[in-house]
């Protein structure tokens, strides 16, 4: 859309429109009268704004016309220049011209059917045209003098910004009398019988976007028009305090700093269970236009407040929630995993974020336990899948389980907020927020305290390649199925050939607002669940390098890529020295050595050649478990995390059974030697050098049909 430099000075306080549009007196015309065109040149693409004099270059539609852009009888070529096509300069960049319709375009008085005004505006050169917001041609109805129609003549625009408080004049006219009625975002506020206008004074009461619908029906046809008006407050522009983070600051005694990013935004309002709900608390924008913050006080220390923000209309939970509640999905979770669960706010919409002001601390009893890289033994587990309560608690009642595995890590499929209740976690709406379908925060503390005391390292899965579309971050710049290029954390297309969800932008340098909330849910897990290490998801996702449809370009060294993760990389150990950093990179060697080398892990897949041989196929070199087939000569043997399943791969109980190879006597997939042939692939996996990773289940030789896309739930227990 094209915009005038007053509009842009003035901002978003001036009526815009989207349609260029013009007003015509009488409202419905037939072909016989004389009428007024009234041409607003700060309507529409606003391409005559200042100009004058103006000239209409205009014709009719026909039932003859095969389409818009057939106009019969044009008045004159388009760069004509006469006394009855320029219009009278009004004052205010509007014009106007007066005519007969018939008359002025020659138009018969039989045999042809006039339907609509056709026209242009233009300077007198014709090197600047007015037309729509669309830069389309601009047409009005010409009535027959017997359909009932029905328009908006005030505001001339389908589209408006106001100032909050300010009046609306509206006026609705229809070509014969009717039932008329006027809503305001679905609610009736006004109707009349047996007339043909109906006038009201709108004041725009409440911020954000609001839909005003005319409807009018003759007792057999009923029309619907409508126009939104956006209604913005008069925002105080101030720096927040320096040293706040964004999210919820608790600054103690009852007093929490609201600070929320959302940049080009204009106004933002926090409202909750503290305000009634009300738009009593417009939070303040900082110099730059980035920032939104407000310091509430007189909270109850210890004491939940549940609140969301009203982000230009737009309803969204604090993007860095440690707790939402879900309207749709928490009815499904029980009390007895999620005990005391919060109760959802009566007459609310959309996710709610709960915070508690001066929280009481966890009583933790260990710290961290970061065992040496070499001798990890990591068992992937998902707490839906792991046992049927699909619990923390539940995992707290297996810790014997797990020591007599000889296990010394445990990595966690993602339990940060996802979508729904039933998912692997790798559709993420909130990354810091911890999902309530598997229990109450101080259930993971406990279970994390626990396997502490045990010698079990707690390794996260996280998972910031993507987001999903219940993420406030993705609604507050989404438009369609997208979101929009004015985001400030998603690319509208994703830059790689592997992507879900909406593609995160990343950058080591370049991509401050993807960084920030990245570091910040980092922090979190790290400090508030001591968190030893993560396992990242989609890590060669990290990149602003477009390889979308090449993914042999995506597989190549991608040294942006490489410093984004130094990045990360020191930020995890700034924090926490020491915890692991494991990339799901599975590209070229050459990067994944130059990462390796600074400190990171990666992931070596081995399902094939063992899943082969398993099934007793020759030809499987299984050397590949160990980091030397990788040319990775240092001894330290530390670098490349191998195993034989993951969440990813089919079983290879499943796979032998259904599958296997054999000879007279010999069945790999009877269950009995199907079992046998797993325990001989895992005395030659496990006793190569170096981390390893068993998926949960392979303990039992599990052969449900999961992984691959199959993400049903399959609890082994």
């Amino acid at each position: 859309m094209k915009k005038n430099a007053l509009l842009l000075l003035l901002g978003f306080l001036c009526p815009l429109s989207i349609f260029g549009q013009i007003k015509v007196t009488p409202v419905f015309p037939t072909v016989n009268d004389n009428i007024t065109i009234t041409y607003d040149a700060a309507d529409g693409n606003a391409a005559l704004l200042g100009v004058s004099p103006v000239y209409i270059h205009t014709g009719v539609l026909t039932t003859a016309s095969t389409n818009s852009s057939d106009w019969k009888y044009v008045k004159y070529p388009f760069t004509t220049n006469a006394a009855d096509n320029v219009l009278t300069a009004l004052g205010s960049n509007k014009h106007s011209i007066s005519y007969n319709i018939k008359t002025y375009y020659g138009i018969p008085s039989t045999g042809v059917t006039a339907t609509k005004l056709a026209c242009v505006f233009r300077n007198a050169d014709g090197s600047k045209v007015g037309k729509t917001a669309a830069n389309g041609d601009i047409f009005y109805d010409i009535w027959n003098g017997t359909t009932f129609l029905s328009q908006i003549v005030q505001p001339a625009s389908s589209a408006i910004t106001v100032t909050l408080g300010s009046d609306i004049a509206f006026e609705g006219a229809t070509s014969i009398d009717g039932n008329l009625s006027l809503r305001i975002d679905g609610a009736l506020v006004q109707s009349q019988s047996g007339v043909k206008t109906m006038t009201r004074t709108i004041t725009a009461t409440a911020p954000g976007m609001h839909t005003v619908t005319f409807n009018a029906n003759d007792g057999t046809t009923p029309i619907s028009k409508s126009f939104t008006y956006n209604a913005i407050p008069v925002t105080t522009v101030e720096n927040p305090p320096s040293g706040l983070q964004v999210g919820a600051n608790d600054m103690g005694g009852g007093t929490v700093t609201f600070l929320l990013k959302a940049p080009n935004k204009n106004f933002a309002y926090v409202v909750g269970s503290f305000n009634g709900w009300a738009f009593t608390d417009l939070m303040k924008r900082s110099v730059d236009g980035t920032t939104f913050w407000f310091t509430k006080t007189g909270l109850t220390p210890g004491q939940a407040i549940q609140y969301q923000y009203n982000v230009d209309g737009i309803k969204i939970a604090d993007p860095l929630s440690m707790l939402v509640l879900d309207p749709s999905g928490d009815g499904f979770i029980s009390n007895t995993t999620f005990p005391s669960k919060p109760a959802y706010p009566s007459g609310q919409s959309g996710y709610v974020t709960v915070f508690t002001p001066s929280k009481p601390a966890y009583a933790w009893t260990t710290s961290n336990v970061i065992h040496d890289k070499r001798d990890l033994v990591i068992y992937e587990l998902l707490v839906r899948d792991f046992i049927a309560e699909h619990s923390y608690q539940g995992l707290i009642d297996k810790i014997n389980h797990f020591k007599s595995l000889g296990i010394n890590a445990i990595e966690l499929m993602p339990v940060n907020e996802f979508e729904g209740n039933e998912s692997w976690g790798y559709n993420p709406s909130f990354h810091m927020a911890l999902d309530k379908y598997y229990g109450p925060e101080n259930k993971l503390k406990e279970f994390i305290n626990l396997c502490h005391q045990n010698d079990i390292s707690v390794i996260f899965d996280v998972v910031f390649n993507h987001a999903f579309g219940t993420s406030p971050l993705v609604q507050l710049y989404f438009s369609g199925s997208s979101t929009t290029p004015e985001s400030p954390w998603f690319n509208p297309i994703a830059t790689h050939p592997f992507s879900v969800g909406h593609d995160f932008k990343h950058g080591s340098n370049d991509q401050p607002y993807t960084n920030e909330y990245m570091d910040k849910c980092l922090k979190y897990w790290l400090n508030e669940f001591k968190a030893d290490g993560f396992r990242f998801d989609l890590s060669k996702g990290f990149t602003q390098n477009n390889t979308l449809g090449n993914e042999a370009a995506w597989n190549l060294k991608d040294q942006t890529r490489i410093d984004n993760w130094q990045r990360i990389y020191d930020l995890v150990q700034g924090n926490t020295p020491g915890a692991y950093c494991i990339l799901e990179h599975l590209g070229s060697y050459d990067e994944e050595t130059e990462l390796a080398n600074r400190g990171m892990m990666v992931w070596k897949k081995m399902n094939t050649p063992y899943k082969q041989a398993a099934m007793g196929y020759s030809g499987n070199d299984l050397g590949g478990a160990s980091p030397q087939s990788l040319g990775w000569t240092d001894a330290k043997f530390d670098k490349a995390i191998t195993f034989m399943e993951s969440h990813d791969e089919l079983r290879l109980a499943n796979q032998i059974k259904a599958f296997g190879n054999s000879v007279a006597g010999y069945d790999t997939k009877n269950n009995y030697i199907a079992m046998k042939r797993i325990e001989l692939a895992s005395a030659f996996f496990f006793t190569v050098p170096g981390p390893k990773m068993m998926w949960q289940g392979a303990e039992f030789g599990d052969d449900a049909n999961s992984g691959m896309g199959n993400t049903a739930n399959n609890p082994i227990n």
